[in-house]
């Protein structure tokens, strides 16, 4: 999961499940507009990432911060709502909203092919692995290796280990298929709207979901290629 990666498992699909569960069933019950999106969107997982770099890079826990992120959004919301500050919503016009949807798309598009790369260095096309073979019980496994042993004052013995991933074949191509797969058939499921297939409410829900059926294919079939490492 993106969003798992980004904040080193401090969060995952668990906690984003319940949260968006828990707000959810709070808002609704207490809002006044039921419609709104209330789930994690594109632009707050960009900022999520933002959030937890700067966190890192400063030295503060991060769930710590959150919460208080989440405290002041409470201040600032319940200010603007007494203050009536939603007549500026009409100073916002569709440009500002097209820029910021261009940025967060160049954003998610710049992670995939980084991601892409990252995955053919750590998994190079070669002519040889000679670490796979048959005695290996667990291929899959990361290696284990020993740098150095430290006798300490006491009489203990501390041993330095350093975990290296292995490489391995036909990761990095079958990455590459997959994203590529997925990008064509979530846009060839865009277009399909517009076709004579099927009648015209079958072809617009297909069309309108296109992006989930084209990951959950492209998930399937990375889930039936059992003899490729892509846990990467």
């Amino acid at each position: 999961f993106w969003w798992t990666d980004k904040t080193e498992h401090m969060m995952g699909v668990s906690e984003l499940m319940v949260s968006t569960c828990v707000q959810g069933i709070i808002f609704c019950l207490f809002a006044a507009q039921p419609v709104l999106i209330i789930g994690f969107t594109g632009p707050l997982m960009v900022f999520e990432e933002a959030f937890f770099q700067f966190c890192k890079s400063n030295g503060f826990e991060y769930i710590v911060g959150r919460v208080w992120v989440g405290m002041w959004l409470i201040v600032i919301v319940v200010v603007i709502v007494a203050a009536e500050g939603s007549f500026l919503v009409r100073f916002i016009s569709r440009f500002t909203q097209e820029i910021f949807s261009i940025l967060i798309s160049l954003i998610f598009i710049y992670e995939t092919f980084a991601k892409l790369i990252r995955i053919f260095k750590e998994h190079p096309l070669v002519l040889n692995y000679q670490h796979l073979n048959a005695s290996l019980e667990d291929p899959f496994h990361p290696i284990k290796k020993l740098i150095n042993i430290t006798e300490n004052p006491d009489g203990n013995i501390t041993e330095h280990h350093e975990i290296i991933e292995r490489a391995y074949p036909n990761t990095a191509l079958l990455s590459m298929c997959l994203m590529f797969g997925c990008f064509f058939i979530a846009l060839y499921l865009r277009g399909f709207k517009t076709s004579t297939f099927l009648p015209g409410p079958i072809r617009r829900m297909i069309g309108d979901f296109g992006v989930p059926i084209a990951i959950f294919f492209m998930i399937a079939v990375d889930i039936s290629i059992s003899d490729a490492y892509t846990q990467v």
